[in-house]
């Protein structure tokens, strides 16, 4: 689960070579690209307006607007921008969110600003408060840029965006109108089939931990993996993961272990959260085997088999190191993916204890002490509490 525990921070002082460096990268990129689902490529050009309908923008050497249909637009790369904008830009490759978050917000309040900035970069801000937890910041973010810009591009990441922070704050009934509100504007709208998919799957997933109707669940997010298919990459991998967690909850390891490595493997065209989840997964699956090998070892020691208790301690051994890699690569690769860091802390200690060795002791004392500390209301925080 997400959490709101990261604090906003004040606007860092930039130094002024930078402040200078950006200003001149500023305005030496003049022309924005659209990049359309089909794969098409539109650049060279200035796009001048914005809507949920259209994109509308000039060509080089050309006075009447052409347009794009706004369904039909992957993303659109802004040329021309501001040093905020760019300097947010650079905090979100150095990892720092927190402080990227306050610069999109100048770029959001800037009034002299193009309109299709200031909306991206509302949109951008929301989108990553509430990648850090931020959901009552991330809130009000999206209806911020819905009341500034109702007929924004980003209408449907924004009401997304929205559906997903209540998920988050376990409001579920609120997160369901959300999701049937996005389901009715793409109908009503044309907003285009990856927004569609993007509420089926969220729906999904409330119905997944409601606990309801697994069997039901499962064959939805499977039949969502299929029509999304290689069009749309992140839905289907958003389906596959679904997948996978119901074949673990119903503990059919050999189900769910390839659909978490399939995501593995194709890590590089996925998102951070995704794979971080995937890397969780695997290394639930591989701890739960260790538990059973452990077990199983236990048993034929008790019989007077040490072949078998000897070979089956190996074994565990065998899979808590497998575990303990993926668990630690999610905690050290993807620090910024903060759902998925509470269960790779505590499981990574877990996974030093039973191992023991040199350093186990302290290694696992460590994670449990920064779970506890930066989790505290997550399961995963509270069971660390209890053991550090």
């Amino acid at each position: 689960m997400i959490l709101n525990t990261v604090k906003t921070a004040m606007l860092p002082l930039r130094p002024l070579l930078f402040v200078l460096a950006l200003t001149m990268l500023a305005g030496s990129l003049r022309a924005d690209t659209i990049t359309m689902f089909d794969g098409t490529v539109i650049d060279g050009v200035r796009v001048k307006t914005e809507s949920w309908e259209k994109v509308e923008y000039l060509k080089p050497k050309v006075t009447t607007l052409q347009s794009a249909q706004s369904a039909d637009v992957k993303d659109v790369v802004y040329g021309q921008t501001s040093k905020d904008y760019i300097a947010a830009l650079a905090l979100i490759d150095e990892g720092n969110v927190v402080d990227a978050t306050r610069y999109f917000e100048a770029v959001f309040s800037d009034e002299s600003l193009p309109e299709p900035l200031r909306a991206a970069a509302g949109a951008e801000r929301a989108d990553r408060l509430l990648s850090i937890g931020q959901l009552d910041l991330a809130l009000d973010a999206y209806g911020q840029l819905l009341t500034a810009f109702p007929n924004t591009r980003q209408l449907p990441r924004a009401l997304l965006g929205k559906g997903r922070a209540l998920f988050f704050k376990k409001l579920n009934d609120e997160a369901r109108t959300a999701f049937e509100k996005l389901k009715s504007e793409v109908d009503a709208k044309k907003l285009g089939e990856l927004w569609l998919m993007q509420a089926d799957y969220n729906l999904l997933l409330l119905d997944e931990v409601s606990g309801g109707k697994p069997e039901e669940t499962a064959k939805g997010y499977e039949a969502l993996r299929s029509a999304a298919g290689t069009r749309f990459p992140l839905i289907a991998s958003q389906a596959e993961l679904g997948l996978a967690r119901a074949n673990f909850a119903a503990q059919k390891y050999d189900a769910a272990l390839p659909l978490y490595e399939d995501i593995i493997d194709k890590r590089l065209d996925s998102s951070k959260d995704i794979v971080a989840a995937a890397f969780n997964g695997r290394g639930q699956i591989n701890f739960a085997v260790a538990g059973a090998a452990i077990e199983r070892s236990q048993k034929a020691g008790a019989k007077g088999d040490k072949a078998k208790a000897d070979s089956e301690h190996e074994n565990a051994m065998e899979a808590y190191a497998a575990a303990r890699l993926d668990f630690l690569r999610v905690v050290t690769s993807y620090p910024d993916v903060v759902a998925q860091q509470p269960d790779a802390m505590y499981y990574a200690a877990q996974c030093f204890i039973n191992i023991g060795g040199p350093d186990s002791d302290a290694r696992a004392r460590s994670l449990l002490a920064r779970c506890a500390q930066r989790y505290p209301e997550t399961a995963s925080g509270k069971k660390a509490a209890a053991a550090k």
